[in-house]
């Protein structure tokens, strides 16, 4: 009958990154296949990043267009 696992003696090892473990549990073949995936999945959320970026600007300046905010001069305080 097989004994249960039990932890370490100086503690339970530490908890790691799910990438890091997939990548650590891939055989040889296909440790490149997981960072290309993983490399395309970063530059995905980059690019939506930006794309979010760049609608927000747009909506900022049409608002901008829409309704200005006078300046304030020097001598024409409220």
């Amino acid at each position: 009958m097989a004994r249960p696992l039990e932890p370490p003696p100086h503690g339970p090892l530490p908890q790691r990154h799910p990438a890091r473990r997939l990548l650590a549990l891939a055989s040889p073949g296909q440790v490149a296949v997981e960072a290309e995936h993983r490399g395309f999945e970063i530059l995905a959320g980059v690019a939506i990043l930006a794309i979010g970026l760049i609608v927000v600007h747009a909506i900022g300046d049409r608002l901008l267009r829409h309704s200005p905010q006078p300046e304030l001069t020097p001598g024409n305080s409220i």
